[in-house]
Formats: structure tokens, sequence, C-alpha cells
């Protein structure tokens, strides 16, 4: 019999925000059981994240784990991203996003009017238009437009 990821995974328990690296490594461990997820480059890039922020704080071992993971993914890997829903791996990429990105209250605006963040990117390729942008997490490639609107993309982050 199958199991039910929605039923496994610790990130869909309860007190998920209060979930160790560790926990979260056991979760991507048994991503990579799941067939559709082990050809995902979704999944392949939440594994990197995963291994930079383990990185960061010195889980040496959870880091390499998971770049051993990533290396499998990215062997076997037939499509970037099929949308599955729920999508287990953005779902850990979210809360990694959380645990490492609080929100801030104020951010400088840089010259072409985002957040001071694109000031590190290439000028020539960020931004592609002009404008007023509230960039979250540069890693991932989810965008959430609210027409103009810099109130709620900040209500919804804060959440």
């Amino acid at each position: 019999m199958k199991r039910n990821p929605l039923e496994i995974l610790k990130i869909y328990n309860r007190n998920n925000g209060d979930l160790s690296l560790e926990d979260i490594a056991e979760d991507l461990t048994e991503i990579s059981q799941i067939k559709k997820c082990s050809f995902c480059g979704c999944f392949a890039d939440t594994l990197k994240e995963f291994s930079s922020i383990a990185g960061q704080i010195g889980k040496i071992e959870l880091s390499e784990k998971a770049e051993i993971l990533r290396s499998d993914v990215i062997k076997n890997k037939k499509y970037d991203c099929i949308g599955c829903n729920p999508c287990y791996p953005a779902d850990i990429s979210n809360l990694l996003f959380e645990m490492d990105n609080a929100p801030k209250e104020k951010e400088e605006k840089s010259s072409c009017g985002c957040s001071s963040e694109c000031a590190a990117e290439d000028s020539a390729a960020w931004p592609v238009e002009k404008g007023e942008y509230l960039v979250g997490n540069k890693k991932t490639s989810i965008a959430i437009t609210t027409l103009t609107d810099t109130g709620l993309p900040r209500e919804i982050y804060a959440k």
C-alpha cells in the first residue's frame, strides 16, 4: 500500500513552524522516494536551497546529504516542474524561506524602485521592467502580483 505524503511529511503537521532542519531533512528524504519528485527540477532546487541554509549554519552533514539527494535528482531529471498540487518541494522551500528570512518592516529602495536586494543583481538583467517591487526569496521561481498594491504582499508575507 502506498503511503500518503500528506499524512507522513512533517511539513503538514500543525506545528510545522517548529520544525528543525533535521525534521525537514527527514521530509526531503521521504520526498525523494516519491517517483514524480525524484525526476523533478523543483525538488533539485529545494535540495540546493536546503543544502545552502544547512551549510551556512554549520549543519554540514545535513548539507552533504541534501547534495547527494540533489545529484541523484539531477542525474535522473526529466522535467523542470510539472505543477503538482500539492508540490511537496515547494512547500518545503516556502518553509525554508520563512525560517531563513524574517520579513523586514522597512526596506531600502534602490534607484530602480525595487527593494535593495536587487542591487546585488546584474543591473542589465534585473529588474527587467522599472517599477516598485517587493523581493522575497530570489532563489525560487514564484512570483505574486497584486496589481500595484504594495501593502498586500507584505500582509501575505507576514502570515
